[in-house]
């Protein structure tokens, strides 16, 4: 659409839609700010991945405890997304992003847990085991502050937004 401009922030923290620091914001959780408003686009399925060049034989489900486990910096993340589901793993490495922890697995350094939509695409990853982790997953929500619920633009883009999410549905989920 010719009129809408919009600006990306890549973050980790989180911007005040209430403040006005953004528009709309897509925000992977489980519990989305009751003071928002929005609506769920996805769901995203987690594995367990390796570089593409690690061998089978030394990732097996009886050894789990002895793999190379990279991990967050966050202890609360890594509560997150690994301690209900998989208690025994103790982080060889750790990193503070996402991309970092993709890029230590893609060059060997060990196995984490990653989106499906972001490591199913990467040639130098492969999941380890074939089916996403059970109980490890978060959604993907589209949300806005309330007094700018019916701003044409904004929804024009959470509607754009919307549509392309759900053609890739499969990727996610």
């Amino acid at each position: 659409h010719p009129g809408i401009q919009f600006n990306v922030a890549c973050t980790q923290s989180l911007l005040s839609l209430s403040r006005s620091e953004a528009d709309l914001a897509l925000r992977f959780t489980r519990n989305p700010t009751e003071t928002l408003v929005g609506r769920c686009l996805a769901s995203a399925a987690y594995c367990i991945y390796a570089a593409s060049g690690e061998t089978g034989k030394r990732f097996t489900a009886a050894n789990r405890s002895d793999w190379p486990w990279i991990g967050v910096h966050d202890d609360a993340y890594n509560r997150v997304i690994f301690g209900s589901v998989l208690p025994e793993v103790r982080f060889k490495h750790q990193a503070d992003s996402m991309e970092a922890m993709q890029l230590m697995v893609r060059n060997g350094l060990g196995v984490t847990l990653l989106p499906c939509y972001v490591a199913d695409q990467d040639p130098s990853l492969r999941r380890v085991e074939p089916d996403p982790i059970p109980g490890v997953s978060f959604e993907l929500w589209i949300l806005y502050h309330p007094d700018v619920r019916r701003v044409s633009r904004i929804r024009l883009f959470a509607d754009f937004i919307a549509e392309v999410i759900s053609r890739d549905l499969d990727l996610f989920e």
